[in-house]
């Protein structure tokens, strides 16, 4: 086990139960909307990047056992909502988009759930004291209105999937069971341009066709209407595909010196997320990519080191 300082402990675990509070608070979370007080995280993305990249626990909860900030207990309470967090996609729209998804609020009562057993399990008194006084503060955390859902994965770095959404992928099995819209939004970025431009001109010629006849066929104009959709959504994937790409070339490109200042970063206390957009790191599965890799390498590192 690689043991830290008590300070740094002390601070890694004081961000881990805020972090934990507004993952389990949905009156907090409606302040992305506008109009809260100063010292929370108000968007999903500095939420996510909070907890995955700030605490390094892309990296996995284990990996925060063995850095000694974290109990193999409070991990295990924790690890259905750390589970459920990780699977959740970066949304595509508004905070109220997130806000309204069920599957966000499973992310929320898992949290609860987490935040409650952490509660029971812990034997650090600070770590009471900071979960008292963030709900004295901000509100107090409702219990869990439901058991949790799923028995979750064994603990384990790589026991919860990559988050976010991989662009132009999907599960084979699933799709079989998914309507026409949604299998052809599992198509890569560039066959859903194909796709698009070729029901777009199938359907107006269709329609040419058809209203000389005389006829007007509702699918003729669906078909349009699909393809100019379909074609927007695989432009807009395959921007998204080329900054990612980009962004990720430029972090080879730079990764000493990213990973010293990152470093830097993470001993002055600020937040890790944000340095990496300052720097121009705008595409956030490549911020988190990033923390991911160099959380990983200083695992190894110290591996190494115990190891002489």
């Amino acid at each position: 086990m690689t043991t830290i300082d008590p300070e740094t402990r002390r601070h890694v675990r004081a961000n881990w139960i805020e972090s934990l509070y507004e993952f389990a608070a949905p009156p907090v979370q409606h302040w992305w909307l506008g109009g809260g007080p100063p010292g929370l995280m108000f968007s999903f993305v500095e939420l996510m990047c909070g907890y995955f990249d700030d605490l390094n626990l892309s990296a996995g909860l284990e990996a925060a056992v063995r850095s000694g900030w974290m109990t193999a207990a409070e991990a295990q309470a924790s690890r259905e909502f750390h589970q459920l967090a990780a699977r959740y996609p970066e949304p595509p729209g508004e905070p109220e988009s997130v806000l309204a998804d069920p599957a966000w609020a499973d992310v929320v009562e898992a949290a609860r759930r987490a935040w409650f057993g952490i509660r029971e399990v812990t034997q650090d008194p600070e770590t009471l004291g900071a979960m008292q006084s963030i709900e004295a503060r901000w509100g107090r955390i409702e219990p869990a209105t439901r058991p949790a859902p799923f028995e979750p994965l064994p603990l384990s770095p790589r026991a919860a999937p990559a988050r976010g959404p991989r662009i132009g992928t999907g599960d084979p099995e699933a799709t079989t069971h998914r309507n026409t819209l949604e299998q052809l939004l599992t198509l890569s970025p560039k066959s859903k341009c194909v796709v698009g431009i070729v029901l777009l001109v199938g359907g107006l010629a269709a329609s040419v066709i058809l209203w000389l006849r005389g006829w007007i066929v509702g699918w003729a104009l669906l078909a349009i209407l699909l393809g100019l959709g379909l074609s927007a959504v695989g432009r807009r994937d395959l921007l998204r595909v080329r900054a990612i790409e980009a962004e990720t070339s430029r972090a080879r490109r730079e990764w000493h010196e990213l990973a010293s200042a990152v470093e830097a970063t993470r001993r002055e206390g600020k937040n890790v997320a944000r340095f990496l957009q300052g720097r121009g790191y705008q595409v956030f599965e490549v911020r988190r990519w990033i923390v991911q890799a160099l959380g990983e390498e200083r695992i190894e590192g110290d591996r190494r080191g115990r190891a002489r």
